[in-house]
């Protein structure tokens, strides 16, 4: 019976949408005028993250069949494929002025790619462990690589390590919070002058999913699945901040 009644509608659907004239149906969208049937081609496993270029005409996508993938974002096109690694992916991420995208991995290294040909410009080995994230900073001058012991500075243009401090946070501009587990007390440096610049107090277990603001100004804490803004006067001057968890 219910076959019978799944059976009527379709018939019901079908003529009825006979009668629908085409002049009584405005389209003004070309691409719904004109429909296109898109293959689903793109990863062959499961999508790690996508995250959009800073001038939002592209995304970067990173996926756990080793490849990171290019994408205008105005026709959806796939532009390229960028490859390198032995294992899958963690993260894909685009330099400020969207010219470089480096991709992290589950092999332990870091690749960074000319994002216009695809070509690999330059790989981060012997990192010994696995990586957690990787951010671009100075507008792109230095690329900071941070693993589960260590976050690892290099020089973007040549591939040089310069400092290596413990697990950190960074934000554009070079100031940086460590990430200390188990303690109550963060304090937020600057990678160059190592002057202190404000101190968080009463923080358990700061996560990587903490970051900063574009600007640097702001400092959103993750902190024990709840999450709270360091206001903008106490980062721009010394002082400390009590969120009072």
């Amino acid at each position: 019976m219910k076959v019978l009644l799944q059976w009527c509608l379709a018939l019901l659907c079908l003529f009825g949408m006979s009668d629908v004239k085409s002049q009584d149906v405005k389209i003004n969208n070309s691409a719904v005028a004109n429909p296109q049937i898109i293959l689903p081609i793109g990863h062959l496993d499961f999508m790690e993250t996508a995250v959009f270029s800073s001038d939002g005409k592209f995304i970067v996508t990173a996926n756990s069949d080793a490849t990171a993938k290019l994408y205008d974002v105005v026709s959806g096109k796939e532009l390229r494929t960028f490859k390198g690694h032995r294992d899958g992916l963690t993260g894909a991420f685009f330099s400020p002025d969207c010219k470089m995208i480096v991709t992290i991995s589950d092999d332990s290294t870091a690749i960074l790619f000319d994002a216009f040909t695809g070509a690999v410009s330059r790989r981060f080995e012997n990192i010994n462990n696995d990586i957690d994230d990787a951010k671009f900073i100075m507008s792109g001058k230095y690329l900071v690589i941070t693993t589960e012991d260590n976050s690892i500075i290099y020089e973007t243009s040549t591939g040089n390590e310069i400092n290596k401090i413990k697990p950190s946070i960074f934000s554009e501009d070079g100031n940086y919070i460590e990430i200390k587990e188990s303690q109550k007390k963060f304090v937020v440096k600057n990678l160059f002058s190592k002057r202190k610049k404000f101190t968080l107090s009463n923080c358990f277990n700061l996560d990587y999913h903490s970051t900063f603001s574009q600007d640097g100004k702001l400092f959103l804490a993750n902190v024990k699945d709840s999450f709270f803004i360091v206001p903008g006067d106490v980062l721009l001057n010394s002082g400390s901040f009590n969120p009072g968890l």
